[in-house]
Formats: structure tokens, C-alpha cells, sequence
């Protein structure tokens, strides 16, 4: 079965679900999983696993994702964005010095609370499903980490940004709280994700062209994680779920993709005591 990284520019006004029930019809696959959700005003790039890829899925959620976000000052939503119905505020003079020094207070890691209108899980249920029924719950801050937040426009109103950050950061809730920080309140107007650690939006495909043309393969996957193409002994103990020796060095810990004649058949883990690739997920259809 073949597996590999899809990329899609998800347009505005479909969820990310919609993206993976759309790529599962196309490419006549049950294996897809996305690499982190966009809500369904966001627009951009989703990286999704395709086939036994699905098992690298948890590892790339953790990349550094870019995003380029709209927002307006001076006005106030439930949700932080248009979702939800928009107050306008008081309109103060803030200058463009003046959100430049915010913008840098918020680069590195930081607190952050995640937005009531999240896909979060309270007691089995999603925040944002008790928040449109006039509820809340009690969500925790969370340590993220800005790596980079450039200013790219500024009217004295509406500004646009770049911004870098870990996983699990919410830009609408990073939006409201540099607000809050100038005095105010904002709400984001437009969202879209340029890149997902080194995959780009440039090289994404529309949700029209969705096929395995587009899939990218063993050398696309490669480029991401350390990797090992096995020989024959290798091979035997691999499919066995026994721990081969590495013949490469690699740090405690590293995630490694084993390669059987050209194809993804394992992912394993370094241990660098000794010196072994130890089995995490076998691609048993490979060896069936």
C-alpha cells in the first residue's frame, strides 16, 4: 500500500475533517490523518499522513507551524473571531511604536489561555460545544513558545502579522491577549497557515486536485526524519519486532524511518546506550 505526505491549501468555510473525508474519497484510502487542525474560517496549509505515514502523524503535530492573521482593534467577539457576534469598541490612539514594543514582549515563551471557543475536552465535553450554548469551563494556561511575530501592516486599526509558534498555540487567543495588552480588545479577521515545519504552502495542492500524483514519498519523508535503508538480515529481525543495530549515530530519543527495498515498513527509536533501533510501529501489511 503506498503511504506518503500529502499537502492541501484548505480554503475558508470548511472544517479540517471535511479535508480528510474529501483526501480519504480521492485517493480511496481509510488511512489519513492531519498534522493540526484550522478552524473553518482559516484558510491554508494542512499536512496530512497518508496510508502507514498516519504513524508519523503525533511526531509532525509537534512541529512549528507559520501563519499569517488579520485582526481588527476595537472591537470584541466570544470566540476572538467573526464566528461569533462582533461588539465595537471605544477606538484609541495606538501607534505603530507603540505595537511593535507589544508585538516583542510576546516573543518567546509565554502563557497562554486557550480560547473558550476551542476544540478542547472539559469532562468529555468540547469547549466551544458548551460555549455556544452560553456555558463555560475551566480551561488551563498553557506554556507556548513565539519564535517569530512580525508586524507586516498597520493602519491605526487593522494590523497583519507573521507568526511562528510551537504546537497548540491559538493565534486567536494571541490576537485578543496583544490587544488586551495595548488597552483594548481585537478580534481576527483572517488566518492563514503558510508552512508546517519545513513543508510550505507553495507547494501545496487545492482540495480539487487531490490525488496520488500529489503524494509526496519516501524521499519527501526522508527530508523531515533521520532514516535507514535495511538489508535482508535487518529486514528478518525488523518484521520480528526485534531491535537492530544502527548504523549511523543519532541522538537518545530520535525518531528513525526504516526503509525496506524503497518503502516505509518501520519507525523506530535511537537508544543510544545502545546503539539499537528499537521498533515502535511495523508495517505488518509489508511483511503479510
Amino acid at each position: 500500500m503506498k503511504s506518503g505526505i500529502l499537502l492541501v491549501n484548505k480554503p475558508s468555510g470548511i472544517s479540517s475533517h471535511d479535508v480528510v473525508f474529501r483526501t480519504r474519497k480521492a485517493l480511496q484510502v481509510k488511512e489519513v490523518g492531519h498534522t493540526g487542525t484550522l478552524d473553518p474560517l482559516a484558510s491554508g496549509l494542512m499536512v496530512l499522513c497518508i496510508g502507514f505515514a498516519t504513524k508519523l502523524a503525533d511526531n509532525l503535530i509537534k512541529k512549528e507551524k507559520t501563519y499569517v492573521v488579520q485582526a481588527r482593534l476595537f472591537a470584541s467577539s466570544d470566540s476572538y473571531d467573526t464566528e461569533t457576534l462582533v461588539k465595537d469598541l471605544e477606538k484609541l490612539d495606538v501607534s505603530k511604536q507603540r505595537i511593535l514594543e507589544v508585538l516583542e514582549s510576546f516573543k518567546g515563551e509565554i502563557d497562554q489561555m486557550p480560547p473558550q471557543y476551542s476544540a478542547l475536552k472539559v469532562n468529555g465535553q468540547k469547549a466551544c460545544d458548551v460555549a455556544r450554548k452560553g456555558g463555560r469551563v475551566n480551561l488551563q494556561s498553557r506554556k507556548i513558545t513565539i519564535s517569530q511575530l512580525d508586524l507586516l501592516s498597520f493602519d491605526g486599526e487593522c494590523f497583519e502579522c507573521r507568526v511562528s509558534c510551537s504546537s497548540g498555540t491559538y493565534i486567536r487567543s494571541l490576537v485578543h491577549d496583544i490587544a488586551v495588552a495595548l488597552g483594548t480588545d481585537a478580534v481576527m479577521t483572517d488566518l492563514i497557515r503558510t508552512q508546517v515545519s519545513q513543508y510550505d504552502l507553495e507547494k501545496a495542492c487545492e482540495i480539487a486536485d487531490i490525488s496520488w500524483d500529489h503524494v509526496y514519498g519516501p524521499d519527501f519523508l526522508k527530508q523531515e526524519f533521520a532514516s535507514v535503508d535495511l538489508d535482508e538480515t535487518q529486514i528478518n529481525k525488523i518484521k520480528f519486532g526485534q531491535k537492530i543495530r544502527s548504523p549511523k549515530d543519532f541522538q537518545e530519543g530520535d525518531i528513525v524511518l526504516l526503509f525496506c527495498s524503497g518503502s516505509l515498513c518501520c519507525v523506530a527509536e535511537y537508544r543510544s546506550e545502545t546503539k539499537a533501533l528499537q521498533p515502535k510501529k511495523i508495517n505488518s501489511k509489508m511483511f503479510s
